[in-house]
């Protein structure tokens, strides 16, 4: 789970304001919410974006409640879920890879040589595997053999799994998935940024409704 916090000091709020500014906060972390999903996970991949594919870290970014803590007000986002008790959900896995400052996460093959990483002909439309495992029925017979810059790739046949033509082949041989002992993948979700697109909105609302922050 990663919590992505914005937090602002009591003591830089005019006395008697701080019911308003907990306020504010709590409308903003759903602002917040909404900006990630559209702004950072609704695609397409690039630097700070990444696409929809089951849609489990999209949908597992919810707001934060403003906490009081010592001197200050906290408020936010949590993406990922509770992972601890859940045992590490698929949204909190992708949220450890996806979300972080300017890293990359290196994905190494465990209990197996290669990692299998499904190329096009092996995806849906929305970028899911069509099926679990290159031994699947759907590809039929599948074979290995090294492409001409040394990839080492499975290449197979899907077939009609359903209705009269089940069992026939449904395409040529094509390149399923790539094997790769492992792979770097780089943060595109960055708190930093998130942080800095929160704190105007919330600076902004606050001097929409006549909270003015001591010092500002």
């Amino acid at each position: 789970m990663t919590d992505i916090i914005y937090e602002s000091k009591i003591d830089q709020v005019y006395p008697g304001l701080v019911k308003k500014l907990i306020r504010v906060l709590d409308l903003d972390s759903i602002w917040l919410q909404k900006f990630i999903r559209t702004e950072h996970m609704s695609g397409p991949t690039g630097g700070t974006s990444i696409s929809v594919r089951s849609g489990a870290l999209r949908a597992s970014v919810v707001p934060i409640k403003s906490e009081v803590k010592d001197e200050s007000v906290q408020a936010g986002v949590s993406i990922g879920g509770d992972i601890a008790r859940g045992g590490g959900t698929p949204a909190g896995r992708y949220a450890r890879v996806h979300v972080g400052g300017n890293r990359s996460t290196v994905i190494t093959a465990k209990n197996k040589k290669f990692l299998t990483i499904p190329l096009p002909a092996a995806k849906t439309k929305a970028g899911l595997t069509k099926a679990p495992a290159p031994s699947d029925s759907v590809w039929g017979q599948t074979f290995v053999a090294k492409s001409k810059k040394g990839n080492l790739i499975i290449f197979g046949r899907e077939k009609f799994v359903k209705g009269k033509r089940a069992g026939e082949f449904k395409t040529k041989i094509v390149p399923l998935f790539l094997l790769k002992e492992s792979v770097s993948i780089p943060a595109r979700v960055h708190p930093e940024e998130i942080v800095a697109a929160f704190s105007l909105k919330v600076m902004g609302d606050l001097q929409g409704i006549g909270v003015n922050i001591l010092g500002g």
